[in-house]
């Protein structure tokens, strides 16, 4: 095990490990995009735009000023009040 000074430590204090970043796959995110709720929710890209179309779930398009073109985020909470609705309701 190798051992790093902390730079802004002033009593010359040694740790025993480096700090590292934490596992960003254990943060729950705000926004998605449509390919990422297929990878956490399974839902194809069709019943995202579908469920998006008859305002099941909340979404808006994100671009700059100026740019025809954007991305597509969609609400993650608004999915999966969704999914639990239907869970319940048997739909």
């Amino acid at each position: 095990m190798r051992e790093h000074q902390t730079e802004n430590n002033r009593d010359g204090a040694w740790t025993t490990e480096p700090i590292r970043a934490g596992d960003p796959s254990q943060v729950g995110c705000e926004f998605a995009r449509v390919a990422d709720l297929k990878r956490i929710f399974s839902l194809s890209k069709f019943m995202v735009y579908e469920l998006i179309r008859n305002g099941k779930i909340r979404s808006f398009l994100y671009r700059k000023a100026g740019c025809k073109n954007g991305v597509r985020l969609i609400h993650v909470e608004s999915v999966r009040r969704y999914l639990t609705e239907n869970l319940r309701t048997g739909v």
